[in-house]
This record gives structure tokens, sequence and C-alpha cells, in this order.
């Protein structure tokens, strides 16, 4: 018989901590479609005979409207998950298969003027000096990667070996090992995660604790997929929003900026940029920035440390 995964329970709200939970939607991993759907990723080790016998519960809270998974892999099969499952290899298979070129180009364009808004909301901060800045969760490292370029000095955290290994650059495995190494250091001016929180067991905490790294006024940079109406598996784009393994958690715009605000950081309204190749793409980032402040909130938002 296959080993068997060991899931835990998450009975409290992971962003006000209330046990007032209502369920949405569960099933079991042997159902579909979530069983065709996994086993047609590309995996490294597939998870199907670790998980066969598990069920999966998807709840929100009723007290601040915070939806998540109310079971989820323990630490050390959420290792397993980044080191075995999720290989470098099955990462290149998907990116091949769902990400073409030019949303690669885009990403890179948008990692561009998030490096410039943090320029520009951390002047104040910096004087003269570049920006420190900590990627918590940082992948392959193309965001430390464009801010070093710029002459920021840029660090990352990733506690997934495949991502250290094979990234562009080399990152900390964990805020330990980075306060460990780096103990004398006085605080970030700016901490960005991007596509972090949606993996994270216990997302205030994580919030909290890099809290205590930053200085007072610094930026921090969220932003997760847009969970809004989501409430089950019941396609793949649902599995991409919310998938049972590794989206554990489904924000939206409101519930984002509420658990930061719960971690201690107040909500900040998105700098403006402009990164344009032509000129009707320059008037279209000026349209864009122009109509910001009357678009709704989104999974993508600043906030400044009290």
């Amino acid at each position: 018989m296959s080993e068997r995964a060991v899931f835990i329970d998450r009975s409290a709200c992971i962003g006000c901590r209330s046990t007032a939970l209502e369920e949405l939607s569960s099933g079991a991993f042997a159902d579909e479609p979530l069983h065709g759907i996994l086993a047609e990723q590309a995996w490294g080790e597939s998870p199907l005979p670790f998980i066969a016998h598990e069920r999966w519960r998807y709840v929100r809270c009723t007290a601040c409207g915070q939806a998540f998974h109310g079971r989820v892999l323990d630490a050390a099969w959420m290792q397993r998950l980044y080191a075995r499952w999720e290989t470098q290899e099955a990462m290149e298979s998907f990116v091949a298969a769902h990400h073409a070129w030019p949303e690669q180009l885009w990403r890179g364009r948008e990692f561009v003027e998030h490096a410039l808004r943090l320029h520009r909301a951390t002047a104040e901060l910096t004087g003269q000096r570049p920006p420190r800045v900590l990627d918590f969760g940082c992948g392959h490292g193309e965001f430390v990667a464009i801010c070093r370029a710029l002459g920021f000095d840029a660090l990352g955290v990733d506690f997934a070996p495949d991502r250290r290994e094979h990234g562009l650059v080399t990152p900390y495995s964990s805020l330990a090992e980075l306060r460990c190494d780096r103990p004398q250091d006085n605080g970030f001016d700016a901490v960005t995660m991007f596509e972090v929180l949606e993996h994270l067991s216990d997302p205030r905490s994580v919030l909290e604790d890099l809290a205590q790294m930053m200085k007072a006024g610094a930026v921090l940079v969220l932003e997760t997929p847009d969970t809004t109406g989501i409430t089950g598996l019941q396609s793949f784009s649902d599995y991409l929003a919310i998938g049972p393994l590794g989206h554990i958690n489904g924000f939206t715009p409101a519930t984002l900026r509420g658990l930061a605000e719960r971690a201690g950081f107040q909500w900040l309204r998105t700098p403006s940029t402009w990164v344009a190749a032509s000129w009707p793409q320059a008037a279209r980032n000026s349209a864009r920035n122009m109509l910001g402040r009357l678009r709704r909130l989104r999974t993508r938002q600043y906030f400044v440390r009290g």
C-alpha cells in the first residue's frame, strides 16, 4: 500500500481567527473532475497515490468573508509538494502548456512597473540610497533580478529547492536563514509577495512576521488570484484558483485588504507608472492610470506598514 499523505484541519479563519465557518463545497480527491485534472497535470512524483484516500473541504468565514481550504497538507507533506511533486521539470511543462511567450513578456513588464512604483513609494524612506527590497516566495527570482538590474538592494526567500537551484538568483530558504545571515539589518523598505499568500497555511502570521522586518512606512505589495464567485471545484479554471493542494486560500479584493490590515498594514493607492514600447501602448497605460481611481479594487494591492 502506498504511503498516505497527512492532512491537518484549519478550524479558525486565516484572516480574523474566528471559528464561525460555513462549508462552501467538499469532495474526495478521487472524485471527478478533480481526479482527472490532477491526473493530466505534469508532476515529478504524482501525488495521486498518496492522496486518493483524502477529502477536501472549502470553507468561508461568516465573520469576515475569507475563504480557504479547511483541510490542507501538513508541513512535512507541503515540503514534499514543492520538492518532489512540483519539480522544475513539471513546472516547465506546465508553463509550456499554459503560458505563451507574450504572457511572459507581459509579466516581465509588470515586474518592471512594480519596481518603479516601489522606487516612487519609498522615496522618502530611502533618500539617495537604493531601496532595500525583499521578495518573499520569489520563485525563480525574476523580480529580484529586475530590481538588482535597476540598482536596488534586493533579496529573495523561497523554500522550494528546485526554485533555488534553477533560479536567476540564489534566495534564502527561510526568513530564519535570512535573519541569521544578516542580523544587523535595519529593516526593509519594501516587501513583495507575488502569488504567494494563496499557498501559505497561516498567511496572517507570515505577514506579521514580515512586518517586524520592515521599517515604519515601508511598502508591502500583495498579489494573488482573484477567487471572487468561486465556491467549488467544477472546472480547470476553478482548480487554478483554489486547487486544494497548493492554492489553499481564496482571496477577493476585500478579504486581501482585510488580511493585510489585520496584520498591521494600511491600504495605499497604487502609484502610477508608465512602461511602454510604443505610443499606442503609452496611451493605453496613461488611460489605465487615469481610470485607476474609478476601477474596482483588485487582488493586486499596495500597503504601508504603520
